[in-house]
């Protein structure tokens, strides 16, 4: 008799990134409030990393404006697309 292992209802890396913009340019990740937003961006790349679906939920306070948490999501998109195209150069 053959056993097939089942797989969790959960597959893979499933747990929920939220980034939130804050007043005076900072921000929090998940339950972490009160750090820069260079802070989050990088600790979002590094929870991102080796996930194959890279998903953040991005909200902002009330007085917020919305430029704020763009700036937020480009931070971050900006550092992991250097990341990507200085290895890439290194290996030609």
């Amino acid at each position: 008799m053959l056993d097939i292992a089942a797989a969790p209802e959960e597959c893979g890396d499933s747990r929920i990134e939220v980034a939130a913009a804050m007043r005076s340019h900072k921000a929090k990740l998940n339950a972490q409030e009160g750090l820069g937003m260079a802070e989050v961006a990088a600790r979002l790349r590094e929870a991102l990393k080796y996930r194959a679906d890279k998903l953040v939920y991005v909200k902002a306070e009330p007085e917020v404006p919305s430029q704020t948490s763009l700036n937020l999501l480009t931070l971050s998109a900006q550092k992991q697309e250097s990341s990507v195209s200085s290895r890439l150069k290194s290996r030609c």
